[in-house]
């Protein structure tokens, strides 16, 4: 509904705005909270061949799925550049964020309940789909003489502010573990829904 409002203000050209400083606080407010729900997830849950399939499978789905919207993409919009191709492959190959947290959201608010450790993969399927759509934008960019190296994507992508911040507040949830999470319950759970509020109003 904030969403709705939000873009209800877009549409009537209401002179809403947020500061870009609260917007980037808001998200990554949100990451911070995804991820260490992450990390305390993975404590609670016995590591074996199912949970590690699934995220094997998750993380090749994520890397992979570029690679082939990449090449379904020219057939339906022929007259897109490449690298809009491939901002689109990757778009579609990362996790959205905000998807996952109005879906269980959704269903938290119906009772309905779904595995933890989903937040678990939603942090580790975070990156591999902007690596693949990074070694594709280094073969497309003529204007460079010399192979990037792979070790340049990673560090792109693994140190680049968000996916920094939720790596890292995955494994500060995983090593604080319950003591962690009675600390932090104030302020990552709480508070959660009203920034979330705010972020989507933002968003819309």
């Amino acid at each position: 509904l904030f969403f709705l409002l939000g873009l209800l203000a877009s549409i009537l050209r209401s002179d809403l705005r947020f500061p870009e400083s609260l917007s980037q606080a808001l998200g990554l407010y949100l990451i911070m909270a995804i991820g260490f729900k992450g990390g305390l997830e993975l404590t609670r849950h016995q590591i074996g061949f199912d949970s590690v399939s699934l995220v094997a499978t998750g993380i090749a789905f994520s890397f992979f799925l570029p690679l082939l919207v990449n090449k379904i993409v020219p057939l339906f919009l022929p007259s897109l550049s490449p690298v809009d191709r491939l901002a689109i492959a990757a778009h579609y190959g990362s996790v959205s964020l905000v998807t996952f947290i109005t879906a269980t959201s959704f269903l938290d608010a119906h009772d309905t309940p779904y595995e933890g450790y989903f937040v678990m993969l939603l942090t580790l399927m975070e990156t591999p789909a902007l690596v693949s759509a990074l070694l594709l934008y280094a073969k497309v960019d003529k204007s460079r003489n010399e192979r990037i190296p792979l070790a340049y994507h990673l560090r792109h992508v693994v140190f680049a502010g968000s996916s920094f911040l939720l790596i890292g507040s995955f494994v500060i949830g995983f090593a604080s573990g319950g003591k962690g999470a009675v600390t932090m319950y104030g302020f990552l759970n709480a508070p959660f829904q009203g920034i979330l509020s705010l972020f989507l109003l933002d968003m819309g």
